[in-house]
């Protein structure tokens, strides 16, 4: 993935992902960054961190802004 850029938009109650002149759409309570890895067909050896506070799900920090 080094190198390649990817674009995140949230659409609603989807999150559509531009990546190598492709949109794929993800439900937004379905994604990850395993779910994005799966979806674009990559292995980008990044580690996931969870968000910090009260925040168990990127997803919940997403939605209480």
């Amino acid at each position: 993935m080094k190198g390649k850029d990817a674009a995140f938009k949230v659409n609603g109650e989807q999150i559509a992902v531009y990546y190598n002149k492709n949109e794929l759409i993800i439900p937004i309570e379905a994604f990850s960054l395993s779910c994005f890895e799966k979806t674009v067909a990559i292995r980008s050896g990044i580690r996931p961190y969870k968000p910090k506070g009260s925040f168990n799900f990127y997803y919940d920090l997403f939605v209480s802004t």
